[in-house]
């Protein structure tokens, strides 16, 4: 077998990563699937659902614009809402300059482009890592 497909399942997070985030390879999503009916995935307060957010201090004049330099906090390494659609957006919108995965690994240029990222799942000791105070 060569390593080829006509067709595969992938997570949310890997079809956002792979058609328009932070890697692109030419795929196009054809269906998609929505679990708001399951009630078991439902709280009170996400009804199933991650949600991408960022948080800035109200009449500051911080924007999206302004991240560079600043610190990050995310739910993990390629996590669709902490991590893959935050990062991808930074990286399509040109906030972070990122050549591809041929070059470097994205994380090693978010380190430098925040003062501080944390992100379980980076490797320990690096300047993206987690403090241990954080539980990661």
């Amino acid at each position: 077998m060569a390593g080829e497909a006509d067709a595969i399942t992938r997570d949310g997070g890997d079809v956002y990563t792979v058609t328009a985030g932070l890697n692109t390879y030419y795929l196009q999503p054809i269906i998609a699937e929505d679990y708001c009916e399951c009630w078991h995935l439902t709280t009170k307060f996400n009804n199933g659902r991650d949600w991408a957010v960022a948080v800035a201090k109200n009449d500051t004049g911080f924007g999206f614009n302004n991240l560079r330099g600043k610190k990050s906090w995310h739910t993990g390494l390629d996590k669709s809402a902490g991590w893959n659609i935050p990062i991808g957006t930074l990286v399509t919108v040109g906030q972070i300059n990122w050549a591809g995965i041929e070059d470097k690994l994205v994380e090693e240029v978010v380190r430098f482009d925040f003062m501080a990222s944390f992100a379980p799942g980076t490797t320990k000791g690096s300047k993206g890592s987690c403090p241990s105070s954080a539980g990661a």
